[in-house]
């Protein structure tokens, strides 16, 4: 009685992050002795990016708009980005020194952003992916928003597929209008160009879709 151990208990991360376990004590089979929380942390490089959203406002169709994101190694050890991926657009570029971007720890690295909308859209919606050697956060998601004013029309899909039919089979695909732009945009006419296909519905004629709108609904 009264009597003590002690047991030392080492930390050796093999890795960047944070730690967890339990120190087990059996003294009546498993599960039924005392236990002590473990935690620790690896120290390891860790990515800020400032800011964490970038709008660019409006922009006129055809024009370009730039901004900066600063990438800060917050961390220990050198934070390696390896990839700058934009997700939803082919319309906005990333300009960064030649990647793989090696950041010491302490300091930054500033890349930048440029939209160029080729015609008018209600919103932009697309991403910045950062990828990094961060062992926490190693994908930082950046949303990237704007606007172009003016009328703008998508069909979706871009392109059609029917496939192999035989003579005198047929097949119907849809096809979806959408208003991207800010205001509303007027259709005078649906029209098919070449042979072998027509426009089943609706009816070719006239219609206006507000912004947003889809026809048919």
């Amino acid at each position: 009685a009264g009597q003590a151990t002690t047991v030392d208990v080492d930390f050796l991360p093999a890795r960047g992050g944070p730690f967890s376990a339990r120190a087990l004590v059996e003294v009546c089979g498993p599960l039924c002795g005392p236990e002590v929380a473990l935690t620790g942390e690896g120290l390891a490089p860790r990515i800020e990016a400032e800011p964490r959203a970038i709008d660019f406002g409006e922009i006129a169709a055809g024009a370009t708009t730039s901004q900066g994101i600063t990438l800060t190694n917050a961390g220990a050890g050198e934070l390696v980005v390896t990839d700058l991926d934009v997700l939803g657009t082919a319309e906005v570029t990333v300009a960064s020194d030649a990647l793989p971007l090696q950041i010491a720890e302490g300091t930054s690295a500033t890349v930048s952003v440029s939209w160029a909308p080729a015609q008018p859209v209600g919103a932009l919606g697309a991403t910045l992916r950062v990828r990094s050697n961060d062992p926490v956060s190693p994908d930082v998601a950046i949303p990237l928003d704007g606007s172009a004013p003016g009328p703008a029309l998508q069909l979706l899909p871009a392109a059609l597929h029917f496939g192999v039919l035989d003579l005198g089979q047929t097949k119907e695909v849809d096809v979806v209008l959408r208003s991207a732009g800010t205001v509303p945009v007027a259709v005078s006419q649906f029209l098919i160009e070449g042979s072998g296909f027509s426009i089943v519905a609706p009816s070719p004629g006239a219609t206006t879709l507000g912004p947003g709108a889809i026809e048919p609904e």
